[in-house]
């Protein structure tokens, strides 16, 4: 009787030990198949570059990269505590690759709460100081709606298992499996933006560093606020001197030196067009460079619009190396619209920004980059919350959550 509870003994051993060893086997797979998923993104990021580094594409891409590689290590935390305290875990393989799928967002979530919540509650601060800098104004508000955005809603969904329990009974299996759905839901949005907001502080990152390489024959000055004595505003005037600053680059290696097209029209406050504030500014640093003027535009799509017109009644054809000089922040969105005019390979000189300012800009330049991809955009959360409820409802009807 003994040797038979001995051998069944050992054979229950053995088929926890088989089970285990599938459960590591597949969770391990699962990260590898990951890290294979981050190597081909890559890939495709380097092709879209070798077109033009301002493409949506590239940001929605490196967005993918940033959830696959924090959901790799999410991943590779959790097998870690599995294998330590494997005797307290479930052996069922199909309740474990159920309850990994229902984890993918919300392991990125956790693992990105204590980040997402000081990189909000630095936007309220940077908000603070650009409030105390450059007095307020909606537009200033948007590093603060952001912020509190980013907080409330972390701690929301943290809490939200817990605030639904006054709405209906989460502990049993039917209010269980509704919580898991709505968690999902909000979970898979905030997460989705997170990594969105992530991927276009990248670009916008890598945009404003790069330097033109491809020696440009024109660099287009891109026009903005105008004071109401005619002079250019702090931004307008650090863009021209941003450009300034390339050119007697160009000097120095002997290259050859751009002419300058100045794009900006008139707005409803301004005592005078952008172009002409520029122009004159120019004048009183006494520029001998050449220069042209593009006085008609009013959007940054119409600036290089009508510089494109310029530039081709200048030299009687169309010229392919034209640069473009910018807010850093402005740049990467900048060069999507260029791209998407035409221009071939364009490239940015960035005029930095105080680092108050800039953050609360990077915000609107994350809004228009929602806005002018929000199809896509609406597809993707459509089809990934359509799956997540999708899979909350059959792991319901089966009984497997």
């Amino acid at each position: 009787m003994k040797l038979r509870e001995s051998d069944c003994s050992a054979r229950t051993k053995d088929g926890i030990m088989n089970k285990m060893f599938m459960i590591i086997l597949v969770r391990s797979l699962v990260i590898f198949g990951e890290f294979l998923l981050v190597l081909v993104c890559r890939k495709m990021v380097r092709k879209e570059a070798g077109k033009t580094m301002y493409s949506y594409r590239i940001m929605s891409i490196i967005g993918v990269m940033i959830f696959l590689a924090v959901n790799m290590a999410s991943g590779a935390i959790r097998l870690w505590n599995f294998i330590r305290y494997s005797e307290y875990a479930s052996h069922d393989l199909l309740y474990d690759i159920v309850s990994n799928i229902s984890t993918a967002f919300t392991g990125v979530f956790y693992l990105a709460f204590i980040p997402v919540v000081l990189f909000g509650g630095f936007l309220l601060v940077a908000n603070v100081v650009l409030f105390a800098k450059e007095g307020g104004g909606w537009r200033n508000t948007l590093g603060i709606l952001a912020g509190v955005g980013l907080i409330v809603g972390s701690f929301g969904v943290v809490n939200l298992y817990n605030m639904l329990d006054f709405v209906f009974d989460v502990h049993s299996y039917a209010g269980f499996c509704l919580s898991l759905g709505i968690e999902n839901v909000f979970t898979v949005l905030l997460v989705y933006f997170q990594c969105l907001m992530g991927a276009t502080i990248f670009v916008s990152v890598k945009s404003m560093r790069h330097k033109p390489v491809r020696e440009p024959e024109y660099v287009v000055v891109l026009g903005c606020y105008v004071r109401p004595d005619g002079t250019p505003g702090g931004v307008l005037r650090k863009r021209v001197e941003a450009a300034l600053k390339f050119v007697r680059e160009q000097k120095q290696r002997k290259k050859p030196v751009p002419t300058l097209v100045l794009s900006g029209g008139k707005g409803g406050d301004e005592p005078v067009t952008e172009a002409e504030a520029m122009r004159r500014f120019l004048e009183a640093r006494r520029y001998m460079g050449r220069v042209l003027i593009e006085d008609k535009s009013k959007t940054t799509r119409e600036n290089f619009r009508f510089s494109k017109e310029v530039i081709r009644a200048d030299r009687g054809m169309w010229k392919e190396r034209v640069a473009f000089a910018t807010t850093d922040f402005h740049v990467f969105r900048s060069g999507v619209i260029m791209s998407q005019l035409g221009f071939e390979h364009p490239e940015g000189i960035a005029a930095k920004s105080p680092w108050y300012f800039y953050y609360n800009a990077l915000i609107r330049e994350f809004i228009a980059n929602i806005q002018a991809e929000w199809r896509l955009h609406l597809l993707n959360l459509s089809v990934v919350v359509g799956v997540m409820s999708l899979y909350v409802w059959i792991g319901y009807v089966f009984d497997v959550l």
